[in-house]
């Protein structure tokens, strides 16, 4: 049994496929079995696939005939595993070279904790750094998860035991993984970034299926509320459209852009956003507004201001992070402030 296994679940990922594959090969700890599920894939990645099999008996492929989805293809490839430890890789991110090395030693020193990550630092589709990672988000609890999917490593029997991806959740079934894992047991991030990731608009988040994935930002949104306050969502989880409100919060088109904006392109949201967004007198609306019409009329200066703007930030992160060499993350509203507002309402 290897001591860790890494799954990969890849659908029409060659241009990039064999720089991530070397990096996991390129690894400091050597013991892992790295198991690719070939997910339908019709641009030749079945033969760069076999080719980078042959010379590494380390990798395993496995393959399906048509494309089973985000949530499909990820519990297809964790199924597969014979570790105890799992790591995620994508066909598009580039690991660090003491990734596993540094991971697998935290999850064995702690017990306790169910899952382990680390911030990203993103890069465009010619691998040059244009986002740096976001260490603030370390500081403060939020239902928004603090690391990237690709740095992750979990244990099996915990994945096993929460039911592993939601079909339902696609679009953010990795973080509805985290928040279940999260009520299992603790799930902790390390400071350092240990992965690339990279934007591109091939990504599951940048392909032509743009209704598709604003509503599940929607649905996310409303679950990430349910969430923090220690709500269950689980009855949102059915029919597409079940209980869908009419109009979507303004952030939702904040997401749709950032992907172009870290390409230096012009995401083509705003008319969208202001015919479907539900635009308030709060901070929310107006910033969503300043940012989309930001990004419409210029996205490379907007990237150059928040790479200033995060950067800047991240100093005043690790002075405040010292010398913590991990963080607990914490996804739901802290008890006593949560509490406290149950009580006003009561009063009420």
């Amino acid at each position: 049994m290897p001591r860790i296994s890494i799954v990969m679940p890849v659908n029409n990922c060659r241009a990039f496929l064999e720089e991530s594959v070397r990096s996991l090969l390129a690894q400091t700890l050597t013991d892992f079995e790295l198991i690719v599920g070939d997910d339908g894939s019709d641009d030749g990645t079945g033969p760069l696939l076999d080719r980078l099999a042959a010379e590494d008996g380390r990798i395993r492929v496995v393959r399906r005939s048509s494309r089973s989805g985000l949530a499909g293809s990820a519990n297809w490839v964790v199924a597969e595993a014979r570790a105890r430890l799992v790591a995620i890789a994508h066909a598009d991110d580039v690991s660090a070279p003491r990734r596993l090395e540094r991971l697998s030693a935290f999850l064995e020193a702690h017990p306790e904790a169910t899952a382990v990550g680390t911030p990203a630092l993103g890069i465009d589709e010619a691998g040059r750094a244009v986002q740096p990672p976001n260490l603030w988000r370390l500081l403060h609890p939020s239902p928004f998860a603090p690391f990237a999917h690709s740095s992750m490593m979990f244990r099996k029997a915990a994945f096993d035991a929460v039911g592993g991806y939601r079909r339902a959740c696609d679009y953010f079934e990795d973080l509805d993984l985290w928040w279940r894992l999260a009520d299992l047991g603790p799930v902790f991030v390390l400071p350092e970034p240990l992965v690339r990731y990279r934007h591109w608009q091939g990504s599951s988040r940048g392909q032509e299926r743009a209704m598709e994935v604003e509503r599940a930002h929607a649905l996310m949104y409303r679950c990430a509320d349910l969430h923090w306050r220690h709500e269950s969502f689980d009855s949102l989880l059915g029919e597409p459209g079940h209980d869908e409100p009419p109009r979507i919060r303004p952030r939702i088109f904040v997401a749709r852009s950032w992907l172009s904006v870290w390409q230096g392109a012009r995401p083509r949201v705003f008319r969208g956003m202001m015919a479907r967004a539900q635009f308030g007198l709060d901070f929310d609306s107006l910033q969503s507004t300043v940012f989309v019409a930001w990004a419409t009329l210029s996205p490379r200066s907007l990237r150059l201001f928040l790479r200033i703007f995060l950067s800047a930030r991240n100093r005043v992160a690790l002075l405040l992070l010292g010398r913590a060499g991990h963080v607990l993350w914490r996804s739901r509203r802290p008890r006593v402030r949560q509490r406290a507002r149950s009580e006003r309402a009561s009063a009420a």
